[in-house]
């Protein structure tokens, strides 16, 4: 493999790791604030705040820590599976990303050895 190709893998490669290990994750939790927050009609809050992570982050942790406090008189369907169920399905998403990711990189890394 051509030396420049295997700097600009090289440089670029933790930034995409990055972003598949997180924007699932981070997809999970707006998700979930998204649906317990859901508006009945008009423009929902949250969505002119998507891009501030630490926002909808200090927004999950809020509704997390009212989960945990009311667990049992909240709503399976409507507060806890979009609570628990949601972020936890992009973290299994981002895992399985990752290692298809990483299994793609080491397969290259062994063809270009090879060469």
């Amino acid at each position: 493999m051509h030396p420049f190709v295997l700097l600009l893998l090289a440089i670029f490669t933790p930034f995409v790791l990055l972003a598949v290990l997180l924007v699932p994750v981070y997809a999970g939790l707006f998700g979930a604030a998204y649906i317990i927050y859901m508006p009945a009609s008009g423009a929902h809050q949250l969505a002119e705040r998507l891009t501030d992570l630490f926002y909808i982050v200090d927004v999950y942790t809020h509704l997390f820590t009212y989960w945990t406090q009311h667990s049992g008189g909240v709503s399976f369907v409507n507060y806890t599976l979009p609570v628990i169920g949601l972020p936890l399905a992009g973290g299994l998403i981002a895992l399985y990303a990752t290692y298809k990711l990483v299994r793609k990189l080491v397969n290259v890394f062994h063809l270009s050895a090879s060469i």
